[in-house]
């Protein structure tokens, strides 16, 4: 890295345009990028000459990425035409340092994995180190849908997004406060731990992802469906969700006829009738008919 002109040896150049890795994937490790420094300083010298310290860091390092950038190494990287292209790439810096981690390398390394036993058996290794856990859990979604959010137009067929797995941060956030609620009666602690649990997944921003503007598909709803393994869960907030998530009535209808046991549901998609009619003016027969829809089981004499 300290000569831009020869960013790779040739054996590395070789690897990239013969070695076909097949499902083993490819992360590139700059060890060396500090090295950049020097030269930025060399360019910038007399522009950053009397500024301040964190305003000349900064200048310092735009002109790293300028360089980095100029060297054409990531492009050369990703050519269509190598046989091996990395999923990633990453700078380890200060390396000398005693206080320096790797932390960034053992993400890439579980993000880049697609086997999931094998991210598993990965995180198995790192249980202490939340951060890492919450990027797996959200890069697990991310991988695998996000290119539909992306490029699919679904037109007028409602999505709606169900996390299978929520209580598997259950565990983590456990391990974030256990100081915290050691001690606790049982009631309080689950509070506590659920209250940090909503908090790690707001911190996720899945959601925002999800409903960003830009996306093709965004969700009508999401829901979460918890405990999965016990035989006495259903899915009646799915069923909920998907009622209430259909714009054609007909359709909902359709559904609830299916559903005629289920008279939580014919009552919430009733009031959600009413709802979307408050402001307009109550016309009691029409809309005691339209209400009646939603009960095909009932039968007044």
């Amino acid at each position: 890295m300290d000569d831009p002109w020869r960013t790779f040896q040739r054996s590395e150049e070789k690897f990239f345009h013969e070695c076909d890795t097949g499902h083993i994937p490819v992360i590139v490790v700059f060890t060396k990028f500090e090295a950049l420094r020097p030269i930025a300083f060399g360019d910038v010298k007399k522009e950053v000459k009397g500024l301040p310290g964190e305003e000349r860091s900064r200048k310092i390092a735009q002109r790293v990425e300028e360089i980095f950038t100029n060297t054409g190494v990531l492009d050369r990287l990703c050519d269509p035409k190598n046989r091996a292209c990395p999923k990633s790439h990453l700078r380890l810096d200060n390396m000398d340092k005693p206080n320096t981690n790797c932390n960034i390398l053992l993400e890439h390394t579980a993000l880049a994995l697609d086997n999931a036993e094998l991210q598993f058996c990965l995180i198995s290794t790192q249980q202490s180190n939340l951060e890492l856990c919450i990027k797996c859990a959200v890069a697990t979604f991310q991988r695998s849908e996000e290119k539909f959010f992306h490029e699919c137009d679904t037109g007028h067929i409602p999505i709606i997004v169900v996390f299978t797995k929520f209580e598997a941060l259950r565990p983590i956030a456990f391990g974030d406060i256990k100081k915290e609620v050691k001690g606790l009666p049982g009631e309080e602690c689950s509070r506590k731990i659920a209250q940090r649990v909503e908090e790690i997944f707001t911190n996720t921003g899945v959601l925002d992802r999800l409903c960003d503007p830009q996306n093709q598909a965004r969700p009508k709803s999401h829901l979460r469906l918890d405990s999965m393994d016990k035989r006495s869960t259903n899915c009646n907030i799915l069923l909920e969700h998907t009622a209430l998530a259909l714009d054609n009535a007909e359709l909902q209808f359709c559904l609830i006829s299916t559903q005629q046991s289920n008279l939580e549901l014919c009552i919430k998609c009733a009031v959600a009738t009413l709802v979307d009619r408050a402001h307009s003016p109550f016309h009691y027969e029409l809309d005691q008919l339209d209400i009646a829809k939603w009960f095909p089981q009932l039968r007044v004499r």
